[in-house]
């Protein structure tokens, strides 16, 4: 039996963000009972294990994250580093199961530049993987492994260029004007033949994999994404949980700095010095009292926007309450866990803003939160 697309993944790049609300919908939908095709069979046994076992390897962000000395850090990830920890894996834990290795996040960035094609998308950094990415899938495989590799989801903020950046194979798209999509394979017990992506309830474009694009979509706009699975024999799954998107106005997102002169600061919070941060300052001591509200963060319409957050958290992660038109939310922002306040992260979440002027504030009055930097939405 066939089970709905779970929703897509929006990688919406007029947003030029990762879209974590994509994360967000999926588990959502995972956690739900799933919904049959009328007509066709259940499986016979619909007995849930007790759990799912989970992916068994070794990823780079182990030495990565560290500061033990000769170890941690951007120049660690190399294609060197990276076969000998699999000659390792291969050679003493994949006879126990272990048989994925993930590079993460890193191995596209040259001295904290993320390195880009003249289509925005990532390639790797040529002085530490001079072979690229194919060679070290294809050594990985050589040794009976499973080659796994962090991307963010969209694009890099700087490589959105204002709009004019070429889409490949998309003949007279650039950033503006396209919106992409990825979903979860269907899981029917059979061979999926194609998907069809539904754009506003009509059907934009038909794929045969798990990935989309979408063009002619308007600027600040609001738009309806739904995929349906189809297989060799006609029939059809329920359609995926529509994922709602507002575009951004003509000319991109605008991104605003939590210590901008016009925001309020609340509580203990204060500007701190902070080099790789932009502006160089960022808003510290945010939790309990501390708080920040970044004023008038404006856009063309109602709607749900995928805002991208700036911060800094040495920790091993903490929760920031993000308010906005009287509605609060959690966010846990992942922390390096290496005591280093001073390099940004970011991640993105979905937020509803009405058109014109917006307040958004992040604290929270129950523990300590992360160092604000700034916000895309």
């Amino acid at each position: 039996m066939a089970r709905p697309v779970r929703p897509a993944r929006l990688r919406t790049l007029i947003c030029v963000t990762a879209l974590a609300v994509a994360l967000t919908v999926l588990a959502a939908a995972r956690a739900a009972a799933p919904e049959w095709v009328s007509g066709l069979a259940a499986p016979a046994d619909s007995t849930a294990p007790v759990a799912a076992k989970p992916y068994m390897g070794y990823s780079t962000w182990s030495l990565e994250s560290t500061n033990f000395p000769g170890y941690g850090g951007e120049n660690w990830l190399t294609e060197s580093h990276v076969l000998e920890q699999a000659g390792v894996l291969a050679s003493k834990l994949k006879s126990h199961g272990y048989n994925y290795v993930n590079l993460d996040a890193g191995w596209n960035v040259d001295n904290g530049t993320n390195v880009s094609d003249g289509y925005a998308r990532p390639t790797a950094d040529p002085k530490m993987f001079p072979h690229g990415m194919k060679y070290i899938g294809d050594q990985l495989h050589k040794k009976g492994l499973k080659f796994g590799l962090h991307l963010a989801v969209g694009l890099y903020q700087h490589y959105y260029n204002n709009g004019n950046t070429p889409i490949y194979r998309a003949p007279c798209c650039t950033t503006k004007d396209v919106v992409s999509l990825a979903w979860d394979a269907v899981n029917s017990g059979g061979a999926t033949t194609g998907y069809d992506v539904y754009a506003n309830g009509s059907r934009a474009v038909t794929v045969t994999g798990t990935s989309a694009t979408v063009s002619g979509v308007r600027p600040g706009t609001g738009h309806s994404f739904t995929v349906v699975a189809h297989d060799a024999n006609g029939r059809s799954s329920a359609p995926g949980k529509a994922v709602a998107i507002t575009t951004p106005a003509v000319g991109g997102p605008v991104a605003y700095e939590a210590e901008a002169a016009t925001n309020t600061l609340g509580g203990n919070a204060s500007l701190a010095d902070c080099a790789a941060c932009s502006g160089g300052k960022k808003v510290g001591s945010v939790g309990y009292s501390g708080s920040v509200a970044i004023h008038n963060v404006s856009v063309p319409v109602d709607g749900t926007y995928l805002m991208k957050i700036d911060y800094t958290d040495g920790s091993s992660g903490r929760t920031m309450v993000v308010t906005t038109g009287g509605t609060s939310s959690q966010v846990p922002l992942p922390g390096s866990n290496d005591n280093n306040w001073g390099r940004p992260k970011s991640i993105t979440v979905p937020v509803h803003l009405k058109a014109g002027a917006n307040t958004i504030t992040f604290g929270n009055a129950d523990d300590y939160a992360s160092d604000a930097d700034r916000v895309t939405p």
